[in-house]
């Protein structure tokens, strides 16, 4: 998290740059629950050496889901604009109906 909080207090930040790295880093957090959960320790090498890990599996898997949707609750202003920011980011990948449909043009 702390990775996150540096890329997104940057200098010159475009705001798809940082709507990508928040939706990268909710992807992880949906990973790490699934692995967890499945008493899969990949990413968490020193959790894996601990006895009680396997025990508190679920416990953990639920903090890292709990977090994932305090991410989606205080970045959903960004779910509402991802369509303008895939255009700004990329515009020639869509065609002009694309365009006017994403604006809402006739």
């Amino acid at each position: 998290m702390n990775e996150l909080n540096v890329k997104l207090q940057g200098k010159d930040q475009f705001v798809y740059d940082m709507y990508i790295n928040v939706r990268a880093f909710k992807s992880k957090l949906t990973l790490f629950s699934r692995q967890i959960s499945n008493e899969s320790f990949a990413h968490f090498p020193t959790l894996a050496t601990q006895r009680v890990a396997t025990r508190n599996a679920k416990k953990y898997s639920q903090l890292l889901d709990d977090l994932h949707r305090e991410f989606c609750r205080r970045f959903s202003d960004f779910e509402k604009i991802d369509k303008f920011l895939q255009l700004v980011s990329c515009p020639l990948s869509h065609t002009l109906k694309q365009h006017c449909m994403t604006c809402n043009w006739n």
